[in-house]
């Protein structure tokens, strides 16, 4: 049984960027919203955490933390890796960005699981849970279709501006969950 879609949110300057709201969009598209959970990590300080939640996300997990506010693949890696362990999604996307890109097969090593990179369509068949990723493939000549057989949750980096953000869809009771991380588990 399906439960949980989760994505990581990016921030510049404290501000959550675009490309965060694009992976709602993905989640949103992919999920069956009677069944699947939409959660957001958001690494570092933050302005605004509620606008996620203004974009179809249940629950952020906003850790909190000066740490994490610039990008530094080793504090981001363990305090992203601790949550998908304790959240135990099925689904986990990142945007294709440098920090997507970089994070992404940290965790996939750590969790013994695959990643798809650079995905320009998603497609999530709620009988069976598997994730169809599709990206392009021979220097851009085809399409491959990628899934993840073995190995939870099934990771995939899309690309940036590969998906249009809606108006804004406001679940009923979102939920921003603070998360502290203790500073030594951070290196």
């Amino acid at each position: 049984v399906l439960k949980k879609i989760l994505i990581l949110a990016e921030t510049e300057e404290k501000r959550i960027k675009k490309v965060s709201f694009e992976l709602l969009e993905w989640a949103a598209s992919i999920a069956d919203r009677e069944s699947l959970e939409i959660y957001a990590i958001l690494p570092g300080e933050a302005d605004n955490p509620e606008d996620l939640c203004n974009y179809g996300v249940d629950k952020v997990l906003h850790i909190d933390n000066p740490l994490l506010n610039n990008f530094l693949p080793e504090p981001w890696y363990q305090a992203i890796s601790i949550l998908i362990e304790r959240e135990d999604p099925d689904v986990f996307l990142a945007a294709a960005t440098t920090t997507g890109r970089t994070i992404m097969p940290y965790i996939a090593g750590r969790l013994k699981t695959g990643l798809t990179a650079d995905c320009t369509h998603l497609k999530l068949d709620l009988e069976d849970g598997i994730l169809y990723q599709t990206r392009p493939a021979a220097g851009g000549n085809i399409m491959a279709t990628i899934k993840t057989v073995k190995g939870r949750p099934q990771m995939a980096t899309v690309r940036p501006n590969s998906k249009k953000i809606n108006l804004p869809n406001m679940v009923e009771n979102p939920v921003i969950e603070k998360i502290e991380v203790e500073p030594d588990k951070l290196k």
